[in-house]
Order: structure tokens, then C-alpha cells, then sequence
């Protein structure tokens, strides 16, 4: 198989690489610098035609940094002539074609059939030759390598003699080796019997538990059909009990209630609420008491302040006062009154001083002491005068005090002057005619203050300040009188009488005509708008004999009904109205349990059949009021144990099922024997593969010594011509578990290993042919595949660098040959040999920094 042309569309940090039109050689020199793609080149050629793994975009190392998909082809031939183009594309999921001629195949992200015979990792492996691979092989795929050499030597459906010698130790040491490393079957068997040797005695253990619980099993059982039958039989007395004793208790409470009721003859005549009738009754006997009281003490006043009234009037008036009187008595302001008569007894008094200073001697004829007495009196007139002036903005007064205040003052310069010998002035005319004026406006004043009433004239002539004193307390006696009037109309009207009304009691007038004797009915016919303190006295009367009569009939009915309820009560009225209430209170209850059991019960004389036999046979039921109580109680106990002992016996019967379903004492000594037998058996296998694994490692070696395989000597050809003869055979040679290479050649006595014997040069240059020989191994019976060298030679020296270098145009004429190099001197070597060179140019590469 020849690569003819290549097309890297995107792939990792290559983009847009065409090798063009032209078929490319058989030995192909890729040029360009380090990290130029040389790697991905070879990843995108193994991707082509293995497919890309991982095959999605996220995992996949080589999908293009800006998302777009990894993609290409290439178009080659076969070695008899047959083109193909494999293309190749990784978006979403891998896509994959190849055509051959006019025939297309889809791939999807399958391998080309060209190269299934062999694996992606031995191809990888075997034909990219990089300077880091060149000197090993992965132990996984080296054995695959070697298989295929086992092939080669015509062996194919054989693995290799040491492959199968190791095997067979592997499988005899998994059966029993000397020491304790590893698993190994013999001991472990060992192992096994040993615990099962000690089961045996656990099985016998087991063997006596279950024994010991299949005697507790059935020894619950009769126990639970005990409580079981015994739930029963109370369940059945339970329903019993439930059906009779509420019928049962229901007609005790009626015999009781039956017994506390009493005769009901005895409770016939009273009311039908003792308690309610007794309190009205004491109610209104206190009611009606306080009401004679009340009334007494109304009348008592009215006649007292009529009294009172009547004697003013005789002081005032010298009469009983009229109903003008009273109305005059009303518009008339005892304030006002008194007044006027201060201002008018004021200035009286002053006229009445004048008068006496002067038809008095002289002051120097007064003796001494009187002098100042008289002064200062006059003086304190005049300011008591001039004061209340003031205080009723009366202006006359004010002069008349002055005129006081200035004969007073006189009278102290008189003396004064006369006792020093100065002549002393009288008092002018003009002075006393001032003070008469005043006497007689303060006269006229009040003489109209009180015109409207009928004074006595000697009260009128000479009055004094008891007068306006008389008239307010008259005012208060009016105001009292028409109060306790309007009163004594509300108690003392006939009940046949309408009553006037609010409005018409408002217009009662009060009467002052003589008041009647105690023996003698207010006048017939008296209208309702005069009424006069005599009718109101005798009202108050009547209504006062009218609530004694009544209280009277009150006392003598709450006596009656405590009589008959101290009966009840032994004595206690109190106490009777609460055994009256307690005896009906029973009665009714009675009646209604009679009642609400007859609609509970169709069956109730049945019922009381039953009830009736029952306490008559004296069944504890009847007696015991708790009796259900301890059924239930007991009921619940037993279903509780019988759900407990139900438990229990399930879970010994698990037990016994767990038990049963471990190894029996037979059954372990079964085992026994079986494991020990196998044990046996084991250990002669054992000896079986290892003497088969010693007579197959004595015939390979025999058929080592005695056949070369082609692989070794055609490395050892490519070695000889690469070191010009100074190594010119690869041998192997077996060092414990491990095949190691070794190098001879003509001038060393010895084998010498490629491990630490020789350089990294010939090294590299030893595994170089081995890998080559093995390249011409693996496809020695079919297509053969490129072979692909990246950077090999940097470490030989230059005469061996050239020889290496025409190796690869010597193997170029048999498969075509891909060699990666960045050195110049290297391209124009393999150049001159008829290299094509494909330069992996910077315009067609991404220059993404990391990649490649």
C-alpha cells in the first residue's frame, strides 16, 4: 500500500496541507521545524485509517481550537494497482468513507480493511519510528509482536513454548507453590476445610437451638389458643354486658330517683318555682315597707314646711298667702331686696347722723373720750357706704359715704383745733340736703323692689335686713312645697283616676287654702290645677293606708308558703325551697329517663326480662359497677399478649427457618470430604504442570539452539549493514522472567547486552533493525503499510548516520517510507537518494502555540 496523495483539511494545528496532484514517492521526506505538526501528522494518517479515537469532539486531543471539525483525506493504492480515497471527518459523531473505483463504502469510524489485521496500538508502535519509541516497545504490544513472530516460524495456531512454560507455572503456582505469596487454590482449599471443619460444630450448635425452639414454638401455640379461647368466651360475655348493663344502670337511676322524689302530693300546692314565688314575695314585703316609710316621712315633710310657710306669711303679709302672693314671691329677687335696703337703711343712717351732730353740742362740750369714738364710727359708716357704691356701680352712694367719711374727719379737726384754741366751722345746709336727697332715691328704690308684694306697712316703714332673709327661705318653702306636692300626687292618686301625665303634672299650681284636719277627705271635684297642701297631706295619707293594706297581704302569703316550706325543710324555709326543687328535679328526671329508654330500646321489656333474671341469680355484673371496665381491661390485656406471643412465635419460627437453611451436621461432613477429595485432585494437576512446564522450556531451548527465528537474523543483517559489520547478530536470552536482547559480532568473545553494555547510539541503531525486521515480519503475507521515521538518527555518529540514511531508500524499494526531520543536511542526504520532499510550510499550519 502506497500514500499517493494527502489532504489535511483541519486536523489539530494543521490546516489546509495538500501534498497536490502529483503521487507522492516511495521514500517521502517531511521537513519542518520542531513543533511544526510532524506528530499530528502522523496522528492524522493513523486517524485516516483507523478511525479517531476517542471518537467525540470534547475528548478527541485533535479537533481544530475554534470548533470546527477535524477532517480529511487521503488517496492511495494497493499492491496490485487499486486506487482508493479513505475520507474522514469528526463533528458531532465520526463520519467515514472509502471508494474504491465506482464503489463507495461508509465507514462511519471503522478501520480500512487494508489494515484489520493488524492493531491500531502495534502499528503505532511498530511502524512510527520516533526517536523516544525507537528504543522500546510497550509490554502489551510488545507481546502482540511477538505473537506474530511466533507466526512467521510457522507456528501459527501455537503460542510461543516460554509463553505456554509460563502459563502452565502460572497455573500450577495458582495451585499450590512453597511459599505464601499469591492465591493459590491447594491452600485455600486448605483454608476451607479448616473452616469448615470448624462449621461442625457450629452446625451441631444449630442442630440444639432449633430443637429447643421448635419445643418453645409449640408450646406457644397451645398457650395462644388459650388466650385465644379465652378472648372469646369475654368477647362473648362483653357483648352481653354491653347490651343489659346500660338498661341495667339507666333503671337503677330511675328506682333512685324514684326514692328521692318522694309522695308527689306533698309538693302539689306549691308554686311551681318555691324559690322564685318566696324571694317575689320577701321582695315585696321589703318593697312595700320601705314604700310606708317613705310615704310617712313624705308627709311629715309636706306638713312641716306648710307650717313654716304659713308662719313667714304671717310675719310678711300678716295672712296666709294668696296664689298672687306666690307668683309676686317668685318674680321677686331676694338679692335685689337686699340691696335696695342696705343702700336706703345706709342712707338713713347717714341723714339720721347729720341730724344728731347737729342738735348735739358742740365736740369740745362731748367729754374727751366720746370724741373719737363718734368719729371713728361715722368714718366707718362712710366707708361701708362708699364700698358698696362701688361694688354695685351705684353713684350715689358713693357721695353718700364720702359725706360720711368727711363730718367724721370734721369732727376729729374740730377737736383737735378746739383743744388748741383754733375756732372750728359747722357743717353747711347745703351738705344735710344732699343727704336727704339720698335717703329718699334709696327709699323709692326699694320700695319697688318689693311693690309687687302685700308687706305689712310697719315692714315697710321701718325694715330691717331680715326682711329679703324671710322672702329667699319663703322661695325655697315655695320650691319644696311644689316638689313634695307633684311627689304626693304620684303616690296618693286614686288608681281609678287617670293619671295626668307629665306634661299636666308640670302645670299643677300649688293651692294655700286652709289646711283639712286628719279626719277630713280633700274636697270633691278639686280641679288638677290648683291643688293645695291639704289634698296633697291626705293623698300622702291614703297612699300610705293603701301600701300598709298591701303589705299586710304580702307578709301574710310569704308567711303561708314559708310555713309549708319549712315543713319541707325541718323548719328552714330555705332549706324546703331546696328539697322541693330537688324532689321535682327528681321526679322530672325520672320521667324522662323512662322516656328516652323506652325510645332507646324497642325490645325494653325483654330486656328488663333479662336484667331482672340476672340480678336475681346474683351475677357480679349487677353488683360490680366496674365489671365491663374489667372485661374490656382484660380483653385488651389478652389481645395484647396473644399479639405478643403471635410476634414472638414468628420470630422463633424465622429463626428456625434461618437455622434450617444453614449447613446441617451431615452436610458439612459432605463438604468434608468433597474439599478434602478436591484437595487431592488439586495437588496432583499441580504436579502435572509443572512437570509439563519443565519439559516444554527443555524443548524450546533445544529448538532455540537449533533455528534462528528470521526476525533476529534479518535484524542482525539490517544492524551489520548499519555498524559496517561490528555487530552482525541480535540474540535473546532469558534472565528470570524476562527475555533480554544481546549483540555478537566477529571481534567480541561474548554476547554483550544492549541493557547497559553498549551505547545510546548503537542501542537506538540495535532496536532500529529490530523494529524493521519486525515491520517486515508483521506484513510479510500481505499489504505492506508505511512505514513512518521521525528523528532516529540524532544520536549516531555520521558515518552511521549515512548508512542509516541509504537503509531507508534500500527500504523505500520495498514499502514506502515517511522520514520527519528538521535537519537540513539530512533532507538533502535522503533527497539526492530520490526523496520527495513535502515541507510542512507555516502558511498551512495553524499557529496555534502548544499543539502538534
Amino acid at each position: 500500500m502506497r500514500l499517493d496523495r494527502i489532504h489535511v483539511r483541519r486536523f489539530g494545528r494543521i490546516e489546509g496541507l495538500d501534498t497536490g496532484p502529483d503521487a507522492l514517492g516511495d521514500l517521502v521526506v517531511v521537513t519542518g521545524p520542531n513543533e511544526a505538526g510532524k506528530s499530528t501528522f502522523f496522528r492524522f494518517l493513523t486517524s485516516i485509517l483507523y478511525g479517531f479515537q476517542p471518537a467525540n469532539r470534547e475528548q478527541n486531543r485533535d479537533v481544530p481550537w475554534n470548533g470546527d471539525d477535524a477532517e480529511g483525506t487521503i488517496w492511495l493504492r494497493t499492491a496490485d494497482g487499486t486506487p482508493m480515497q479513505v475520507y474522514r471527518r469528526l463533528g458531532s459523531t465520526p463520519v467515514g468513507q472509502v471508494a474504491r473505483g465506482d464503489r463507495e463504502e461508509d465507514l462511519r469510524n471503522r478501520s480500512v480493511d487494508l489494515v484489520e489485521r493488524l492493531p491500531r496500538t502495534v502499528f503505532r508502535q511498530v511502524f512510527a519510528l520516533t526517536l523516544t519509541e525507537v528504543a522500546a516497545l510497550e509490554a502489551g504490544d510488545w507481546s502482540k509482536v511477538q505473537d506474530r513472530l511466533v507466526s512467521a516460524m510457522g507456528a501459527r495456531d501455537l503460542v510461543s513454548p516460554r509463553d505456554a512454560a509460563k502459563e502452565l507455572e502460572g497455573e500450577a503456582g495458582a495451585l499450590w507453590r512453597p511459599n505464601r505469596r499469591g492465591k493459590q487454590q491447594v491452600r485455600s482449599i486448605g483454608t476451607q476445610i479448616r473452616a469448615v471443619e470448624g462449621q461442625r460444630e457450629e452446625a451441631l450448635e444449630r442442630d440444639r437451638q432449633i430443637r429447643a425452639l421448635v419445643r418453645r414454638v409449640q408450646d406457644g401455640r397451645e398457650r395462644l389458643e388459650r388466650a385465644e379461647a379465652e378472648r372469646g368466651e369475654i368477647e362473648r360475655l362483653e357483648g352481653r354486658l354491653t347490651r343489659l348493663l346500660p338498661v341495667h344502670r339507666q333503671l337503677r337511676r330511675i328506682e333512685e330517683l324514684v326514692r328521692a322524689a318522694g309522695d308527689p302530693s306533698e309538693l302539689a300546692e306549691l308554686p311551681a318555682d318555691p324559690a322564685d314565688r318566696l324571694g317575689v314575695l320577701r321582695a315585696r314585703s321589703r318593697t312595700l315597707a320601705a314604700r310606708v316609710q317613705e310615704l310617712e316621712g313624705l308627709e311629715q315633710g309636706l306638713r312641716e314646711n306648710h307650717r313654716r310657710a304659713r308662719s313667714i306669711c304671717e310675719e310678711l303679709f300678716g295672712r296666709e298667702w294668696t296664689e298672687a302672693d306666690r307668683a309676686a314671691i317668685r318674680d321677686t329677687s331676694p338679692v335685689a331686696v337686699r340691696e335696695r335696703l342696705r343702700e336706703f337703711l345706709a342712707a338713713r343712717d347717714a341723714v339720721r347722723l347729720a341730724e344728731a351732730r347737729a342738735t348735739s353740742p358742740p365736740p369740745e362740750a362731748l367729754p374727751p373720750t366720746r370724741r373719737p369714738r363718734l368719729a371713728a364710727a361715722a368714718a366707718a359708716a362712710g366707708a361701708v357706704i362708699a364700698a358698696t357704691g362701688a361694688a354695685l356701680g351705684r353713684g350715689s352712694l358713693i357721695a353718700l359715704g364720702a359725706t360720711a367719711t368727711a363730718v367724721a374727719a370734721w369732727m376729729l379737726l374740730a377737736g383737735r383745733r378746739r383743744h388748741r384754741g383754733v375756732p372750728v366751722e359747722p357743717p353747711t345746709e347745703t351738705g344735710s340736703a344732699d343727704l336727704g336727697a339720698t335717703e329718699a332715691q334709696t327709699r323709692q328704690a326699694f320700695s319697688s323692689s318689693v311693690a309687687r308684694l302685700s308687706l305689712r306697712g310697719e315692714l315697710l316703714d321701718d325694715p330691717t335686713l331680715e326682711l329679703p332673709v324671710l322672702l329667699q327661705r319663703l322661695q325655697e318653702l315655695e320650691r319644696d312645697l311644689t316638689g313634695q306636692l307633684a311627689v304626693a300626687l304620684d303616690v296618693g292618686l286614686d288608681p281609678e283616676v287617670p293619671d295626668p301625665g307629665d306634661e299636666a303634672r308640670g302645670q299643677l299650681t300649688l293651692g294655700f287654702g286652709p289646711a283639712p284636719r286628719a279626719d277630713e277627705e280633700p274636697a270633691a271635684g278639686a280641679g288638677l290645677s290648683l291643688v293645695t297642701p291639704g289634698d296633697a297631706t291626705a293623698r300622702l295619707g291614703a297612699g300610705r293606708a293603701g301600701a300598709q293594706q298591701e303589705l299586710l297581704e304580702a307578709e301574710a302569703a310569704r308567711a303561708a308558703l314559708e310555713a309549708r316550706l319549712s315543713a319541707l325543710g325541718d323548719g328552714d324555709p330555705d332549706r324546703g325551697v331546696a328539697v322541693a326543687v330537688e324532689r321535682r328535679t327528681a321526679a322530672s328526671t325520672a320521667g324522662e329517663l323512662r322516656r328516652e329508654l323506652a325510645r332507646g330500646y324497642s325490645d325494653l321489656d325483654q330486656l328488663q326480662a333479662e336484667v331482672q333474671l340476672a340480678v336475681q341469680s346474683g351475677e357480679p355484673w349487677t353488683r360490680d359497677p366496674h365489671a365491663l371496665t374489667a372485661l374490656r381491661r382484660r380483653r385488651v390485656d389478652l389481645t395484647r399478649g396473644i399479639e405478643e406471643l403471635g410476634r414472638s412465635l414468628e420470630r422463633d419460627e424465622q429463626s428456625i427457618n434461618r437455622l434450617r437453611e444453614q449447613p446441617t451436621p451431615d452436610e458439612v461432613d459432605g463438604e468434608l470430604l468433597a474439599l478434602r477429595e478436591q484437595r487431592a485432585e488439586l495437588a496432583r494437576n499441580r504436579d502435572r504442570k509443572v512437570l509439563l512446564a519443565r519439559l516444554i522450556r527443555l524443548a524450546d531451548q533445544r529448538f532455540r539452539e537449533e533455528r534462528q527465528p528470521r526476525v533476529l537474523r534479518r535484524a542482525g543483517e539490517y544492524l551489520a549493514h548499519i555498524t559496517e559489520g561490528r555487530y552482525s547478530r541480535i540474540v535473546t536470552a532469558e534472565e528470570g522472567d524476562r527475555e533480554t536482547f544481546k549483540l555478537r559480532g566477529d571481534g567480541y568473545q561474548h554476547a554483550v547486552s544492549l541493557d547497559g553494555g553498549v551505547s545510546t547510539g548503537t542501542r537506538e541503531q540495535a532496536y532500529l533493525a529490530l523494529r524493521l525486521a519486525a515491520v517486515d515480519e508483521l506484513d510479510d503475507s500481505g499489504e505492506r503499510l508505511p512505514v513512518f521515521v521521525d528523528e532516529v538518527f540524532v544520536n549516531w555518529d555520521e558515518d552511521r548516520r549515512s548508512r542509516g540514511i541509504e537503509l531507508m531508500a534500500r527500504l523505500a524499494e520495498e514499502r514506502q517510507v515517511f522520514v520527519f526531520t528538521c535537519h537540513s543536511d539530512v533532507e538533502l542526504a535522503l533527497e539526492r537518494l530520490g526523496g520527495c520532499v513535502v515541507p510542512l510550510e507555516a502558511g498551512r499550519l495553524r499557529t496555534l502555540e502548544g499543539a502538534g
